[in-house]
């Protein structure tokens, strides 16, 4: 049963990356959130490190990220009339892959760059000086350019891109459900209707992360659900994994969504609870996860083990 809410009781947004993030490491959790913050743990000791350490990204996370954004350019321009060819979307992203690896040969935790650049980001691996790093950079890009040929080629996302190049499909949609004490955020990658139907497209560059990515959509189905005032077995939805070349359909029903709900509900009542101890930097309400493979992936590893964490080690 959930605790009562009070008056006084602080508006939290809920996005499933911010879940994921609580799930994985109350005490990342703690630092992306609260430590981080100019209006909260004012009182936090390593306030300026966590700041300058808050945007390091991860390679996997930068390379869906751009990912994302070469496919979203991709329908941005074919809704306008201009199509581009898969040569151009594959010399963008190598383009964009020699620049990134250029930039992080230059800097790590013992040469930072003076200022933050807002075009490119430092990644983490090449910052701690991770072994392999630029191996691992050079897989993950190559993973890039096979997943944007299958995206473009591949017969199983013929219907998406047939629909997505229209001007009434919504690409990278941000959505916002408000609830009592509570907000849910998130982006939909790709959206459009079919006859009665929405058909929801979320892309994803490898397998499945081991998350509940089906709440994920879930939530995504949730608000179309609401805005177009539809009911849910007339929304589809579907995880397109382009690299591994395949489509996942998850199903829509009254009780899953209802599920869904009731879960988001569960992790707003824990993100409460946590929010009064964040707000006074109570670092010991955070614990650490400890895993070693989760914290070779987190910017603070220095700040939470005194040193960089090796995720071979």
């Amino acid at each position: 049963m959930l605790f009562r809410l009070t008056t006084n009781t602080p508006v939290i947004e809920w996005s499933y990356s911010k879940r994921d993030l609580l799930s994985k490491c109350n005490r990342r959790y703690y630092y992306h959130y609260y430590g981080f913050s100019k209006k909260t743990a004012l009182e936090e000791p390593n306030k300026k490190i966590i700041q300058s350490l808050k945007d390091l990204d991860t390679i996997p996370l930068q390379v869906g990220n751009k990912l994302h954004l070469i496919i979203q350019t991709y329908f941005k321009k074919a809704q306008g009339g201009e199509v581009w060819s898969l040569d151009r979307l594959l010399n963008w992203a190598g383009k964009i892959s020699r620049e990134g690896l250029a930039y992080n040969r230059q800097y790590n935790q013992n040469n930072p760059p003076s200022q933050s650049n807002p075009y490119k980001k430092l990644l983490l691996e090449f910052y701690y000086q991770l072994k392999n790093a630029e191996e691992s950079y050079a897989e993950a890009y190559s993973k890039l350019t096979n997943g944007l040929t299958n995206f473009y080629n591949s017969e199983i996302y013929e219907d998406f891109r047939n629909n997505g190049v229209s001007p009434e499909a919504s690409v990278e949609k941000k959505f916002s459900l408000e609830r009592w004490q509570y907000k849910v955020r998130g982006k939909i990658d790709l959206a459009y209707k079919k006859g009665n139907k929405i058909i929801i497209v979320d892309w994803k560059l490898g397998n499945s992360e081991g998350g509940d990515e089906s709440l994920q959509l879930l939530s995504y189905a949730t608000s179309a659900s609401q805005e177009e005032r539809i009911p849910p077995e007339n929304i589809q939805i579907c995880m397109a994994h382009l690299n591994p070349n395949v489509a996942t359909e998850f199903p829509v029903t009254n009780e899953n969504l209802s599920n869904a709900e009731a879960r988001i509900a569960q992790d707003v009542e824990t993100m409460t609870y946590l929010d009064g101890y964040g707000r006074v930097a109570a670092l010991d309400a955070f614990s650490r996860c400890d895993q070693l493979r989760i914290c070779a992936s987190c910017q603070y590893q220095t700040i939470c083990h005194g040193r960089a964490i090796n995720g071979d080690a």
